[in-house]
C-alpha cells in the first residue's frame, strides 16, 4: 500500500485497463466496446488524478486524505458512468457501476 501511495501515477494508470475490463464485463448489455471502456477509464483516471493534485494541498491534520480522495473518486465515477448512460435507469446504472 505504500508503495502505491509514493507512486500514485503509475499505479493509477496500470490500473486502467483493468478498470476498462470490469467496467466491459458489468456493462456488457449496453453494447459498449472495450476501447470505449479504455477511454472511459483513461477519462475518469486523468480527472481522479487531478483530484488528487487538488486534495493533496490540504494539511494532513484536518482529515485522512485517502479515505477522502477514496469516498470522492467513487462518487465521482458513479456520477460519470450514470451521466454517459443518461437515457437508460438511472439506478440500474447505479448498480452496475458499484458492481464493477
Amino acid at each position: 500500500m505504500d508503495w502505491i501511495n509514493s507512486h500514485y501515477a503509475v499505479s493509477a494508470l496500470l490500473m486502467v485497463p483493468l478498470l476498462a475490463f470490469c467496467f466491459w464485463l458489468v456493462f456488457r448489455p449496453y453494447k459498449q466496446n472495450l476501447p470505449e471502456w479504455l477511454i472511459i477509464s483513461t477519462f475518469i483516471t486523468a480527472q481522479g488524478m487531478f483530484l488528487y493534485i487538488m486534495l493533496i494541498v490540504l494539511p494532513k491534520q484536518w482529515l485522512d486524505l485517502s479515505f477522502l480522495f477514496l469516498l470522492l473518486i467513487n462518487i465521482y465515477i458513479i456520477w460519470t458512468v450514470t451521466q454517459y448512460f443518461s437515457p437508460k435507469p438511472r439506478l440500474q446504472t447505479v448498480a452496475r457501476t458499484v458492481g464493477a
